[in-house]
């Protein structure tokens, strides 16, 4: 019994002893110099690469085997441009775990890395070759016969810090980089949850982006024939600019798991802010519940989203709810049928505020480049069908329709005539010079109201238009049809044709926000031109039936410039009735 006690001791002490000394004795005696060339010399001749280690490097080998490297920079294929560079790398390999194909690393550490990935013009990436590397002179093809069973493996922690990934898509124009990267982790092993802590900037040109980024969360993930991610208080902020717009960004989720075979979870919650150009606020909060399906086929929960639209005075909320499906393999995102409501409020429209039922479907295919989506609504008075297409991500080309039986603006959205008589009459009844600087007032107002065509430069497509009946201004038109095309930053509307007025209309309409210019040339043929004068400037001027033609430019930034540039030609002709002498330019500069 005391030999086996004394044998198993021997074997506890003396067998790391013997490795330590025989670790010793490599460590003094193996030219590490050597190693390092030999280990660039396979580099360049698997890869053609030029591997380079400037620093001092420190070999391991028990009871770990693994090496300290710094100033190390590996070269683009056939090229003396740099690939990676790192400043400081250290990994080691636990020795015993070894013996039993298991890969346990004790740590990863790495400081000050930089790489650069490229996509060509043909489409490839500048790491391609290590994917399908060049075969070595000499050396035996690799078969999968002798690979044997997948190695276990298990990493004590992740270190980084100071990373930097760079990427260049020269089709697409395309640059954007990880900067400043640091990655903490704990114990990286299937099965095994962990805490992730990650944090850098995000730069882009397409869109133009400068990001902060934060990320914690427990992982927990399997590999083999049981693939999956299982994330746990998660919670993701991103801050800064997108566009040239204060961006803001956060996502939290609990017991989230997406799998291969299976896929199910509590609540991930978005919520988001944009501050876009001339105050406006773009906001809301999207939920997705009762995730289920796989990952192999296909994901479905349910979302629940209100988004909102604040510019000076007027909000616009959508809330939506509908069925989500998404196919990772298809790359496709879909809502098969969502319903909701449009809520407007604004002091000054009729009722204040005016709520808008909506129904539709909405389909984003990434591998297509595509977005098709359809809505559809019914309100007093007011029904519409809308189609809409997007194609092309990087350029964004639209292609809108909207069809209607019947479109009452006025209604919806219009302030009332008889609100603005209603403040008429209040007026008139006080005294003069209250009157004139209350009316000085509202004038003053609303030639301050910025005209804001900047949506403009983001805009290229085509957008049609046809109303059976519509109203919008108190002037009420029948077969309205305009056509428009948006490119450049400007939008031509031809033609914009309608019957209305017992005549008919026809011309062309142009907003440019390269020149911040309006023009219109509009012919009114054979219309009762008293009611068109009434409903269009609330002036009672001419009678009679007749044609008239409109030919005018303005330029500015608000109502008050365009009404001080207003300038072309308006002509009346009447086939019987009479003129009541006014001065019609004039007339429509203070209107």
């Amino acid at each position: 019994m005391k030999k086996w006690i004394a044998w198993s001791l021997a074997g506890v002490v003396g067998v790391p002893l013997v490795l330590g000394a025989t670790a010793a004795i490599l460590v003094n005696t193996l030219d590490q110099q050597a190693l390092l060339n030999k280990t660039s010399v396979l580099m360049h001749n698997k890869y053609q690469r030029k591997l380079v280690f400037n620093g001092p490097v420190d070999l391991k080998w028990f009871p770990s085997i693994g090496a300290d490297l710094s100033q190390v920079s590996l070269s683009e294929p056939r090229s003396e441009d740099a690939f990676l560079t790192a400043d400081k790398v250290s990994v080691s390999l636990a020795l015993w775990p070894l013996l039993h194909s298991e890969v346990v690393v004790d740590a990863i550490k790495a400081k000050g890395v930089s790489v650069k990935v490229i996509k060509n013009a043909e489409g490839t990436y500048n790491f391609n070759d290590f994917l399908n590397p060049v075969p070595v002179h000499g050396a035996e093809p690799e078969t999968g016969s002798g690979r044997g069973k997948p190695l276990d493996f298990s990493v004590s922690a992740l270190d980084l810090s100071d990373i930097d990934l760079r990427y260049h898509d020269v089709q697409q124009d395309l640059e954007a980089s990880l900067t400043g990267f640091s990655l903490l982790t704990g114990r990286i092993q299937p099965g095994v949850p962990t805490h992730i802590a990650l944090r850098g900037k995000v730069t882009s040109s397409k869109p133009q982006a400068d990001l902060d980024v934060q990320l914690e969360t427990a992982l927990e993930f399997g590999l083999g024939n049981n693939v999956y991610a299982s994330l746990d208080d998660l919670k993701l902020a991103v801050m800064g600019l997108l566009n040239g717009q204060k961006a803001n960004v956060s996502v939290s989720a609990n017991a989230l798991k997406l799998g291969q075979t299976a896929a199910q979870g509590g609540r991930l919650a978005v919520q988001f802010s944009l501050d876009q150009p001339q105050g406006r606020v773009l906001g809301g909060n999207l939920a997705l519940s009762e995730l289920a399906g796989n990952l192999q086929e296909a994901l479905a929960a349910q979302l629940v989203a209100d988004v909102s639209l604040k510019n000076a005075n007027r909000t616009a909320a959508l809330e939506l709810k509908s069925p989500v499906r998404a196919h990772l393999q298809n790359q496709t995102l879909e809502l098969p049928g969502f319903a909701g409501s449009l809520k407007v409020t604004d002091p000054a429209l009729p009722k204040v505020s005016t709520t808008v039922p909506v129904t539709g479907k909405l389909l984003v295919n990434n591998k297509a480049q595509l977005v098709n989506a359809q809505l559809s609504s019914s309100y007093e008075g007011t029904a519409f069908d809308v189609k809409a297409e997007l194609t092309n991500f990087a350029k964004p080309f639209v292609d809108v329709a909207l069809h209607a039986d019947t479109l009452n603006v006025d209604a919806l959205f219009h302030p009332s005539k008889a609100g603005n008589q209603a403040a008429g009459a209040g007026e008139g009844s006080a005294s003069g010079s209250a009157k004139g600087s209350s009316a000085s007032a509202k004038t003053a107002s609303l030639d301050n109201t910025p005209i804001d065509l900047s949506p403009l430069q983001a805009i290229s497509g085509n957008f049609s238009l046809k109303v059976g009946s519509v109203q919008y201004s108190g002037v009420h038109a029948r077969n309205l049809n305009a056509q428009a095309v948006a490119k450049n930053g400007r939008l031509t509307v031809s033609p914009l044709s309608a019957n209305l007025y017992e005549g008919s209309t026809k011309g062309t309409l142009v907003a440019d926000s390269n020149t911040r210019q309006f023009a219109i040339k509009q012919v009114f043929s054979d219309v009762q031109v008293a009611p068109l004068l009434h409903d269009l400037l609330d002036k009672n001027m001419v009678s009679g039936k007749g044609d008239v033609n409109l030919d005018l430019t303005a330029r500015g930034n608000t109502v008050g410039d365009l009404k001080r540039s207003l300038d072309g030609r308006v002509s009346v002709a009447l086939n019987n009735g009479a003129i009541k002498g006014f001065n019609l330019a004039q007339s429509l500069r203070n209107d």
